[in-house]
């Protein structure tokens, strides 16, 4: 066999191997998580201390009333549970990737004495939400917008604030732009967002698996559109804020490396609403209302007070 043939067969076989591998990796960063805390973004000592608020909010919410509520959509039975305080008021709390609502309930006692109706929500596939496949924020801000639109219908118009974080900052950014979301969603708060699928992607795929990012995201993103019929660049985060109206306070640790901090500041040079901003100090991912709970919510308070004027 002559000497090209050999490394046509060498060079095919190369391109096969890596393209097989970002499909691999394609479903192992977006597909069904199983969430194992030791794997967790941020270290041992950061998990107690987030357990130990979480346990704190438990604590406070056990004679809470409270119920598990269900919605559908894409054929899916999505996951709530929700405080009722019969308010003019409500927010809707939305974890982050790979972790479930239980994840958010030490936020929930701040909104909670501040008269809120509160509805935390598993995303599609997290928690005890059916679904196969993570979209990054693509069509789980579909999901929350329905869930707006549920809260709006169960609270009477009241009005909506909706506080993501991570992912979940991600998700309720999407919704921002989205001619869909309920007239009475007035303000959006997103805590360590990412820019887009893409550049997450990319960012993770090169940090985790010490590879090319970029190579690896298009062909991603080829997989992801053919099969799971969404657009990781045109389903995001930086695309749809540039036609949000309503106010936003965007929240990032000047020490996350997971989520790079320099995509807050591209974010909220985008954002086309209201905005605030809060840069936490020595915080590294998803830690900001953990760590620096009073500074948080010093900023939620004028916010808040900004877009629903007591």
């Amino acid at each position: 066999m002559e000497w090209y043939f050999i490394l046509l067969i060498v060079i095919l076989g190369v391109v096969i191997l890596y393209i097989t591998s970002c499909i691999i990796l394609y479903n192992i960063l977006l597909r069904k998580p199983r969430f194992n805390e030791d794997n967790a973004v941020m270290s041992s000592d950061e998990m107690k201390l987030l357990k130990s608020k979480i346990e704190e909010a438990e604590d406070y919410l056990k004679d809470k009333a409270r119920s598990d509520e269900y919605i559908t959509v894409d054929n899916l039975k999505l996951h709530g549970v929700f405080y009722d305080q019969h308010s003019d008021r409500s927010v809707i709390i939305v974890h982050g990737y790979c972790a479930r609502l239980y994840y958010r309930l030490m936020d929930v006692p701040y909104y909670y004495k501040k008269g809120y109706n509160v509805l935390l929500i598993d995303l599609r596939a997290h928690g005890e939400s059916e679904g196969k496949d993570i979209t990054l924020g693509a069509l789980e801000s579909k999901d929350t917008i329905e869930w707006a639109k549920w809260l709006s219908k169960r609270t009477n118009n009241s009005k909506i604030i909706l506080d993501g974080v991570s992912m979940g900052a991600a998700t309720v950014l999407n919704c921002s732009g989205n001619p869909d979301l309920s007239n009475n969603v007035v303000g959006i708060v997103a805590d360590c967002s990412y820019t887009s699928p893409m550049d997450i992607s990319r960012h993770i795929i090169k940090r985790t698996f010490k590879i090319p990012g970029k190579l690896s995201t298009q062909i991603a993103k080829r997989y992801a559109k053919a099969f799971h019929h969404y657009d990781m660049s045109i389903d995001s985060p930086i695309n749809n804020i540039k036609k949000a109206k309503i106010p936003a306070l965007i929240i990032h640790g000047d020490k996350d490396d997971f989520v790079p901090f320099s995509m807050s500041q591209d974010i909220y040079d985008n954002y086309a609403g209201p905005k605030m901003r809060l840069i936490t100090k020595d915080t590294g991912h998803a830690l900001s209302t953990v760590k620096c709970t009073k500074e948080c919510q010093q900023a939620l308070d004028e916010f808040l007070t900004k877009v629903i004027p007591n």
